[in-house]
């Protein structure tokens, strides 16, 4: 996917960078301990923009802030998802840039077996990377270490110190065995700039002399849950060792993903293109998409439909859709991941209609298909065909209302299949949610937590799969 993604970039359209105040910003590191982050991302054009209930643009914690690391030191800027002094663990949602609430910590059995029983309070930061994609296409990871007062509430970044790495495994559901079983990524260990003592330590052994890594390891391995599977239980994440600052930095500068200021004018351009194109060619109205009720309505309907006949166009509203989905769908797969759909504010309809298309085809592009011939989801994933699947896509008005509708459940059949818990988010608004804007759908690994009294069970409970407020539209009609 990673690949795709970087050939998406290199191969963009219509790109104008004319008039983006974005491409003054700095590549420079930023030296100040807290930095604001300025709201620029959803400042470059209104059909793209996301504002608090004041009207305030808000910022994106994935796009706003520079990464901040350079060759000349192992300095990195990150934003907090996990702090000390607060049971909440936060995830980031890549389209939108808001953090959104994923569990609460608790203490807990060791799911290892290997030590005794795990506390809840974390004694680290985990935080996420600016601009910078790991191997499974996620923000970077990292875990900073001797933090104080860090929050992760409020539009700051803070920097720290690179001191080592460690592969984290992760087993997406129920028991894993094989190697291959496994999804791996690279977490970066940092100290806090602040702590003196810390920072002063200039190799891998002094490091862990200084901190109690063991308890450290023991709560990364439980503090995210773990799987289930009828009444066993079993780990869901896997530490690997402490590298040497050398190697963290190798694969930093080598094998992440770091996206440059002019990347990110060229994906926002090129998306915003493709939404305008999706809008415009597809999912605005037009006569054609109503019943024609009069005599003079039904015969500039059947005129129009001769000439776009003629012109070897498509006509209705699927046919649209198809040869959309057949030209951009690739490139519509990788802006859902990425770009933010529209502005809820100031075009609703708009927004709405390209956020339904975005997570139909991020479904498609992660390997689940709707079989327009049999009406119904597919509940096996059948990878990258489902992608190809759309050079032949041939569903009626009808069909695609109800793979739209179908989606909620959809979700939740892959929540039991792939352990993805999907869920709609508004504004995260639970006591304790991140209280930010997102509209959209984001996922969590589909955890279990063995706390006693857990809430989380019940947290998740009440998560839904489809807005209240946020319904498909339907285009079927007596016509087609």
């Amino acid at each position: 996917m990673m690949k795709s993604f970087c050939q998406f970039i290199a191969i963009l359209f219509l790109i104008n960078l004319a008039s983006c105040a974005w491409l003054g910003w700095s590549d420079q590191e930023d030296n100040d301990l807290l930095s604001r982050i300025e709201s620029n991302w959803f400042s470059i054009d209104p059909k793209i923009q996301l504002a608090s209930y004041q009207g305030e643009i808000q910022p994106h914690y994935f796009y706003d802030p520079n990464p901040g690391f350079t060759s000349k030191g192992p300095m990195v800027n990150y934003i907090p998802l996990v702090v000390p002094g607060d049971k909440r663990a936060f995830a980031v949602d890549v389209t939108s840039g808001q953090r959104y609430f994923s569990h609460l910590l608790c203490s807990q059995n060791d799911v290892w077996q290997e030590r005794g029983t795990i506390k809840a309070e974390p004694l680290y930061v985990r935080g996420f990377v600016p601009r910078t994609f790991d191997q499974i296409n996620e923000p970077l990871q990292i875990i900073v270490l001797g933090g104080k007062g860090i929050t992760h509430t409020g539009e700051k970044f803070y920097q720290a110190r690179i001191m080592s790495a460690y592969v984290e495994q992760i087993c997406p559901v129920g028991k894993c065995v094989l190697p291959s079983d496994w999804l791996n990524r690279m977490v970066l260990v940092a100290v806090d700039e602040r702590r003196d003592d810390l920072m002063k330590l200039t190799d891998l052994q002094s490091f862990q002399d200084k901190v109690d890594w063991k308890e450290i390891r023991g709560q990364l391995e439980n503090h995210p849950g773990r799987n289930k599977s009828s009444e066993d239980e079993y780990p869901a994440v896997r530490v690997g060792q402490l590298l040497p600052v050398q190697e963290a930095l190798s694969y930093l500068t080598t094998r992440s993903i770091r996206l440059s200021n002019v990347e990110l004018v060229k994906l926002y351009r090129s998306c915003l293109t493709v939404f305008d194109k999706l809008w415009q060619e597809v999912g605005q109205e037009t006569m054609l998409d109503r019943k024609a009720k009069t005599s003079q309505e039904i015969k500039e309907y059947q005129k129009i439909v001769e000439t776009l006949r003629k012109q070897k166009k498509p006509v209705f509203f699927n046919e649209r859709l198809g040869a959309f989905l057949r030209t951009y769908g690739n490139e519509m797969a990788t802006c859902s991941r990425l770009v933010y759909p529209g502005n809820t504010t100031a075009d609703p309809d708009r927004y709405h209609f390209i956020s339904w298309i975005s997570l139909f085809t991020r479904l498609h592009k992660e390997g689940w298909e709707f079989d327009c011939r049999r009406g119904h989801w597919n509940n096996e994933n059948i990878g990258t065909r489902a992608m190809k699947n759309f050079q032949s896509f041939n569903c009626s008005n009808k069909i695609i209302d109800q793979a739209i509708d179908e989606i909620p459940l959809m979700l939740k059949t892959i929540r039991a299949a792939r352990g993805e818990h999907w869920r709609y988010v508004g504004w995260d608004e639970e006591a304790q949610g991140a209280h930010t804007k997102i509209f959209g759908w984001v996922k969590v690994p589909d955890r279990f937590f063995a706390c006693s009294n857990d809430l989380n069970e019940k947290i998740r409970g009440n998560w839904k799969q489809k807005s209240e407020v946020q319904s498909w539209k339907r285009r079927h009609n007596i016509k087609n």
